[in-house]
């Protein structure tokens, strides 16, 4: 209704939770909840990287809180992941949701039990993130999903996330988001602003992936067929 978000930062990414409310990212880093019923807005997170508080993972072992690293890439420094939150994404029927920006980590929150459950060290400042909504594709769990991610670099990816169907987020591990990209772009080579990825979404079906960019074109890719 207009309301100011009352932290001081301009907002850069907004999504629904169908629990919680919407959910909003700043400039300033921080992670804001919406609850238009109850006319209320309050701060969840201030920094995009906060370990200390309720929202601090419990320590994996061998590894610091929530953190996924993966085995080409080293843990998240948390001493360079400031700067602003610029996408977040909230898959559908979970109390969970995907965050990033200019830290250039992916980082899974469950809302709520306000818990950071999982990251990942990505090639570039994340500009869009999106789920596949179509259904889970793979697993006898069902717990898997696709999750596009796109970057500053004009680049994009889709990453595999494990998220129970069922709500049951013990059952998701610091790994969440540790498995290889199943796809890859990077506009046939071509980097930079002007091909800077601004959104991207599944179509219902999940077969296209919509991509606009900041050179004025939206890009369709096939993701069955690659």
């Amino acid at each position: 209704t207009g309301q100011e978000d009352g932290s001081g930062g301009r907002l850069r990414a907004m999504d629904w939770s169908e629990e919680h409310g919407l959910l909003l990212g700043t400039h300033a880093s921080e992670l804001l909840v919406v609850r238009p019923a109850a006319a209320e807005c309050r701060v969840l997170v201030h920094g995009h990287a906060q370990r200390a508080g309720p929202w601090a993972a419990a320590p994996a072992a061998g590894g610091a809180a929530g953190e996924a690293a993966l085995p080409t890439e080293s843990a998240v420094d948390d001493s360079q992941t400031m700067g602003a939150l610029r996408t977040v994404a909230v898959p559908r029927h979970r109390a969970l949701c995907v965050t990033s920006g200019d830290d250039a980590v992916v980082r899974l929150w469950h809302l709520g039990g306000r818990q950071q459950l999982a990251s990942r060290r990505m090639i570039a400042a994340v500009t869009s993130l999106c789920f596949d909504e179509a259904s889970p594709f793979d697993g006898e769990s069902g717990a898997r999903t696709r999750l596009a991610v796109g970057f500053e670099s004009g680049s994009w990816e889709v990453i595999i996330a494990d998220l129970p169907v069922g709500g049951d987020v013990a059952a998701i591990g610091a790994d969440a988001l540790a498995h290889p990209a199943v796809h890859t772009h990077a506009f046939g080579g071509v980097k930079g602003p002007q091909r800077r990825v601004t959104d991207l979404r599944f179509s219902p079906d999940a077969r296209w992936l919509a991509v606009a960019s900041a050179d004025a074109a939206i890009y369709l890719y096939d993701t069955e067929n690659g």
